[in-house]
């Protein structure tokens, strides 16, 4: 009776603490970025996209929730018509589309239901953060301290600006469910880490592929070193059941983004890749801090490559570096021989490394360092492969805490050298093609995950999730010996606070377009039927990420330019450049797509890029393509006007799933002259009827219906189906529709 009353109290102390401790963190996460607090409820961030995408792919995800669709999403979301799995170009950002579902049912408003999101998951990964640390035995006011660090940090300010790359929560999140796991190998716990996975998986793929690095060397760590783990039966059956959940999570969720990598929706190149191994994170350069300010020295660049520890946790890695030095130093007898040796062999190493870097990073050039470089690139494998074997070496009676260190040690190892940083900052470009080519260019062949990642940079998050871990695990360690440093927590929440609030600053806006405001958006979006809009011009990010706000609740069909992904289907016409001012040519592929699409017209645009352009915006053609319905200050609107064509081969792409829903291809056709002539049609350039002769007159138009194959090709550039002339003779073709079976 009392036992279970305690357990209950210790229950909902702990419930209060974390609810608590989440308050503060949001509080202190909304004065760091100074504006948002008053555009919370009518604004995003001006100077991005980002935001106005991710909070499309949300709002999406959510209407189809509310609608009933729970289980899976719909990746066929309405824009980049008519590419499919387009969901896919992006990260999923399931779990988050029900609180932004939650919060709209509650308000109706997308502006706070984005914005809401953003701060949920932002402190969910500093509450995550804490409930890891407590379960290494850390106190809670050092605890607090590593959840205020990974919440505050400089790298999660300047990434305010993209949505997916503040769900780090997925680190801790693994981690704990890793441990949980390893504690106690039982069928719960495997399903509660498939959970898990899942969460992360559908959330971000960036930083799932990052952690499952990290779980790759936890897992290696504990199985080496518990002999005891090995012999439980039991432990293999959870583990199997644990990779067969986390396989079926990928194959259901994830199938769509091995489907654009393998079928070329992915238009990443290696000089795409290469130009981002070009910014290097200067891990070597002192001028990382915005204190050095007062020292009138420039600051660092706060552009997506670059993940700057802060002062805060510069200084508890300096402590915990000083004190695991001086730790081995006393138990290093304690170790295995070869323990040992690897040990050396590690520091020698570390001391060559960086002996080169700075040498490189604060003097001329000498005429030593040429041969010496290009042997850099050999003694990161051989650190990254030390640090790996020492993994199977570790002392008989080290904790669970410094075998987790040990892994996290080896990972952030790896995810330095995959980032790149040091071979940028100390040679030319050869040695960051070589280590491009040598270490990610043959996974980006393989792995469908990697194409998504394109600033490996990014890798260097799991560097300073080990660096908080350790840090604050450190900084635990030496306060139970002297309670009085538990002073400096306050000083170092003021400095973390006091960088945090330096950081680069953000322009928010309320300039969206509202349909509701706009006559002309209002009587599109408001037209019947499955319709396709083409806005013009595309290709300028900021305006088309306006635009992407106006079809939100709505589920109309839209060509549009916004991502960094660029569909290849339209990229090469679309991209912003002076070629694409032949809007004949962007007009004629227009017709061939079905349903042949309206025209929106954002004048304002046109009027600003005239300017800049010098030309004039070709009117004329846009007349010829479709009739005004109706236009205001912004917008016009035109309506596709019939189309007869007299060309050798008619193509018309479709989406995968209208195609599955109107698997009747029909149009009208006749004879251009008194020649006897045939057509064939094919889909995805396969056959799908024997020659058709054409039996209309020249002055009769005849009308075909052609049953199309049920079978889904998979094209994710839209499905083309082609109507071809296969004999001699002229014909011409109208109304090229699609039809649902009777």
């Amino acid at each position: 009776m009392n036992s279970g009353f305690f357990s209950f109290c210790k229950q909902r102390r702990a419930f209060f603490e974390l609810a608590a401790f989440s308050v503060l963190l949001a509080l202190a996460i909304l004065l760091a970025v100074k504006p948002w607090r008053g555009y919370f409820f009518d604004g995003l961030p001006a100077n991005h996209w980002d935001p106005q995408l991710m909070d499309t792919w949300m709002a999406w995800n959510a209407h189809n929730i509310l609608r009933g669709r729970f289980l899976l999403p719909d990746y066929h979301i309405n824009f980049f018509y008519p590419h499919s799995y387009v969901l896919a170009f992006s990260e999923l950002l399931w779990p988050q589309s029900f609180v932004y579902a939650a919060a709209y049912t509650i308000t109706g408003n997308h502006f706070f239901c984005f914005n809401t999101c953003m701060l949920f998951f932002w402190t969910l990964s500093g509450v995550l953060l804490y409930i890891l640390l407590r379960s290494l035995e850390i106190s809670r006011t050092v605890s607090a301290l590593g959840g205020f660090i990974y919440c505050l940090m400089p790298f999660r300010m300047p990434y305010y600006l993209e949505f997916n790359m503040q769900l780090v929560f997925i680190f801790p999140l693994l981690l704990l469910a890793s441990l949980r796991w390893l504690k106690k190998t039982s069928w719960q716990n495997s399903l509660w880490f498939c959970c898990c996975y899942f969460l992360a998986a559908t959330s971000c793929i960036y930083y799932t592929l990052m952690a499952s690095i990290m779980l790759a060397f936890v897992f290696l760590v504990f199985f080496a070193n518990n002999k005891d783990l090995l012999k439980k039966k039991e432990t293999y059956f959870s583990f199997l059941l644990l990779l067969a959940g986390c396989v079926a999570v990928t194959a259901v969720y994830l199938h769509p983004y091995a489907l654009l990598r393998f079928k070329g929706g992915y238009q990443r190149s290696m000089s795409d890749y290469l130009q981002y191994f070009s910014q290097p994170m200067q891990y070597a350069d002192t001028r990382w801090s915005v204190f050095l300010k007062w020292l009138k020295l420039p600051l660092p660049s706060f552009a997506e490559t670059h993940l700057f520890p802060g002062a805060v946790l510069c200084l508890l890695t300096l402590v915990f570096l000083i004190h695991d030095s001086v730790q081995f130093c006393r138990n290093y007898k304690a170790a295995p021989k070869i323990g040992r040796w690897i040990a050396a062999a590690k520091t020698v190493l570390w001391l060559f490394f960086w002996a080169v870097i700075l040498i490189n990073t604060f003097w001329e050039k000498e005429q030593w360092l040429v041969p010496v470089e290009p042997y850099l690139y050999h003694v990161a494998f051989a650190l990254i492969g030390l640090h790996v074997a020492g993994l199977f070496f570790l002392a008989e009676k080290e904790r669970s805490s410094a075998k987790l260190l040990a892994a996290l040690s080896a990972a952030a190892v790896l995810c330095f050298f995959i980032s790149c940083g040091p071979f940028i900052s100390t040679g030319p470009d050869e040695h960051v093609l070589q280590l491009a080519r040598g270490v990610f260019a043959d996974l980006l062949q393989w792995n469908p995950l990697f194409g998504a990642v394109r600033v490996l940079t990014r890798f260097s998050i799991v560097i300073l999730t080990y660096l908080v871990i350790a840090g604050c695990y450190t900084f635990n360690h030496l306060a139970l010996r002297q309670r009085k440093i538990l002073w400096l927590v306050p000083l170092l929440l003021f400095l973390l606070g006091y960088e945090a609030r330096n950081m680069e600053s953000y322009k928010f806006t309320r300039d969206f377009p509202n349909p509701a405001k706009s006559h002309v958006l209002h009587t599109a979006y408001s037209l019947p039927g499955k319709n396709v809009f083409l806005q013009l011009p595309v290709g300028m990010r900021t305006v088309d990420s306006n635009v992407v706000m106006t079809t939100i609740g709505n589920f109309s069909l839209i060509i549009d330019g916004l991502s960094g992904f660029i569909p290849d289907f339209y990229g090469r016409l679309f991209r912003w450049e002076e070629s694409q001012w032949n809007v004949d040519k962007m007009l004629a592929w227009a017709h061939d797509v079905w349903p042949t699409p309206y025209l929106i017209i954002d004048r304002p645009t046109t009027f600003f890029l005239e300017a800049g352009w010098h030309k004039q915006f070709p009117w004329k053609e846009i007349e010829k393509y479709g009739e005004l319905i109706e236009e205001d200050d912004v917008y016009s609107l035109y309506r596709p006007k019939q189309d007869v064509s007299s060309a050798e081969r008619i193509i018309r792409y479709v989406r995968t799933d209208l195609l599955q829903a109107n698997r009747v291809l029909t149009f009208k056709a006749r004879h251009a002259d008194t020649l006897p002539c045939s057509i064939s049609v094919s889909l995805n350039q396969h056959p799908v009827s024997a020659k058709i002769p054409l039996t209309g007159t020249a002055e009769t138009w005849q009308e075909y219906k052609i049953p199309l194959p049920p079978d889904d090709m998979g094209n994710v550039k839209g499905e083309e189906v082609e109507i071809r002339l296969s004999s001699a003779g002229h014909w011409q073709v109208k109304d090229v529709d699609f039809r649902a079976v009777p």
